[in-house]
């Protein structure tokens, strides 16, 4: 390897660096993926819920997804709002929403991440400007490894795990996901 890289000019070498960075924390989280849906499937997946403050939640979750792109735009009630939840596993649920959203809308589109609580249930909502989901794949879209239009023409990487995932949660903690 450290021949190969003499060859390289600084430039090069660190273009093949930040392939080899993106592509091994793609391999992580596909493998935590795999992991996350094993113990759904074996009834093992642990819950740590616990009284959450919805708005300082979601500032965190928006700032740690968004890293400072200004992608996504908040929408909070102007009450404080708290809740009983794992966030931990609602987190994992948003990055996937909000992944899927910042990956299917136009980049200059901000996403939305908002939160209310009509009914006192506390309901989360991230949306996109996107394309859509065509008619005829909405029922599918929570299957396990469905990705939605033809694979040979797909523009966005992934196994289809996510919002698989997210539906599983979110079925575990008695909520709902659509």
């Amino acid at each position: 390897l450290t021949h190969q890289l003499e060859r390289l000019s600084p430039v090069e070498a660190e273009d093949f660096l930040d392939i080899i960075d993106a592509q091994s924390e793609r391999l992580a989280r596909l493998v935590n993926d795999l992991l996350v849906v094993s113990r759904i499937e074996a009834r093992r997946l642990e819950l740590q819920v616990r009284e959450v403050e919805v708005g300082p939640f979601l500032k965190r979750v928006a700032a740690f997804f968004d890293g400072g792109r200004g992608r996504i735009e908040l929408r909070l009630p102007d009450r404080p709002i708290t809740s009983r939840f794992d966030p931990d596993r609602v987190e994992q649920v948003l990055h996937n929403l909000l992944d899927n959203a910042m990956k299917f809308s136009p980049a200059q589109v901000p996403v939305v991440l908002g939160a209310d609580d009509p009914d006192n249930v506390v309901e989360f909502t991230v949306m996109d400007r996107g394309a859509g989901i065509p008619a005829e794949e909405i029922t599918r879209i929570f299957e396990r490894f469905h990705q939605v239009g033809d694979p040979m023409t797909r523009e966005q990487n992934g196994v289809g795990l996510g919002l698989y995932i997210s539906k599983r949660i979110v079925d575990e903690m008695g909520g709902e996901i659509h």
